[in-house]
C-alpha cells in the first residue's frame, strides 16, 4: 500500500466515504457469516 495524497476537498471526502463504506461492508459480512466462521467456538474454548 502507498500513501494517498488528495488535494481537492471532493476527493478527500470521496476517499473517506469509500473507507467507511469498506469498513461497513466488512462488519456486515462478519456479522452475517458469524455462524459459519467458528469464532464462537474458538472464544468459548479460551
Amino acid at each position: 500500500m502507498r500513501p494517498i495524497h488528495h488535494r481537492l476537498e471532493g476527493r478527500v471526502r470521496s476517499h473517506i466515504f469509500l473507507c467507511m463504506l469498506a469498513y461497513y461492508v466488512e462488519w456486515h459480512m462478519r456479522e452475517a457469516w458469524r455462524p459459519l466462521m467458528f469464532t464462537d467456538q474458538v472464544q468459548q474454548a479460551k
